[in-house]
Formats: C-alpha cells, sequence, structure tokens
C-alpha cells in the first residue's frame, strides 16, 4: 500500500532533498578543490568533474525523491534535477549579475541535471514489500500448508518409491 502524503510534506521532503544535495554538492566541490590544488588539474579536467558532480548529485536527489514517492517515480526524479538545476542558475546569475557568463552552457546542464535526476526516479527500487505471490506462485498458495511441509517416509516406504516413481505414500 503507498502511503498518501501531503501537499505540506511533499514541499517539506523537496526543499529538504535539495538542501542534503548543495550540502554533498559543496562537499564535492571542495574535494575537488582540494585535488586541484594536490595535483595542479587542468581546467579541461575540473570542468568535467564539476559537470559529473551535478549528474551525481541530481540522480541521487531523483533516486531519493522517487524511492519515496513510489509512483510517478519519473517525474518526481525530473522535478529534482529540474529545481536543483533551477537554483543552480540563479545562485549563477547572482553571483554574475548577468546571465552570459552562463548561457554557454545552459542547455546541455539543464538536460544533464533533468535527465539524470529523472534517470534516478526510475532506477529508485520501491520501498514496498513484494507479494508472496509473485515469488513463489498463486498455485502453491492455493495448497493447505501441510502440503508444502516435507513428510517422513518408512523404510518401507523409501524403497517403495524407489521401485516405482507412483508408488509414493506419506506416512500418516
Amino acid at each position: 500500500m503507498l502511503k498518501k502524503f501531503t501537499f505540506s510534506s511533499r514541499v517539506t521532503f523537496v526543499l529538504k532533498s535539495l538542501l542534503v544535495s548543495y550540502l554533498l554538492t559543496a562537499g564535492l566541490l571542495l574535494l575537488l578543490s582540494l585535488l586541484l590544488y594536490r595535483f595542479s588539474l587542468s581546467e579541461r579536467v575540473v570542468s568535467v568533474s564539476i559537470t559529473g558532480i551535478y549528474i551525481v548529485v541530481t540522480f541521487l536527489a531523483g533516486f531519493i525523491a522517487g524511492k519515496r514517492e513510489g509512483s510517478r517515480k519519473f517525474l518526481w526524479g525530473l522535478m529534482m534535477g529540474i529545481l536543483y538545476f533551477l537554483v543552480l542558475a540563479l545562485v549563477s546569475i547572482g553571483v554574475n549579475r548577468g546571465i552570459s557568463a552562463f548561457s554557454m552552457n545552459f542547455l546541455t546542464v539543464l538536460a544533464l541535471c533533468s535527465g539524470s535526476g529523472m534517470l534516478g526516479g526510475m532506477l529508485s527500487l520501491p520501498h514496498r514489500p513484494i507479494p508472496a505471490h509473485k515469488i513463489i506462485g498463486r498455485e502453491e498458495l492455493s495448497r493447505p500448508p501441510t502440503a508444502n511441509l516435507l513428510t517422513i517416509m518408512s523404510e518401507s516406504q523409501w524403497q517403495a518409491s524407489e521401485k516405482s516413481p507412483s508408488a509414493h505414500k506419506t506416512a500418516r
């Protein structure tokens, strides 16, 4: 049975998820800056690493959102990727006092964030248990419980069953 979430609990969850996503981004960017300082990485490697961080973080945000919601997981993942990108774009525009520096990769980063968030939502595992009939089959569930238990056979019954497969008798 899927849980029903209220609008306010969903908004709170989305805001918390975005906050965790940006904290994870800050941690990974800090690690990247330490690697840059230690190994003097090229600009190309740093640029690819930053894009990789965006992809990993939005994938995880979409995965968690899809896992929590349980239905329409790809839409929740897509929403997380787009919201992550929008906050990223607004901060970038605010810091750079314009869109000129951000516009070169604007559509590429939007596609990567939304696509990886959607993929994370689609790949999220269901949080509800799998029904027993899907694991062992409906016909086995219809048998009485004692029919599934092992029965003890006497030595003479065992020998008879060895000679003829149709001679199976259960001990009482």
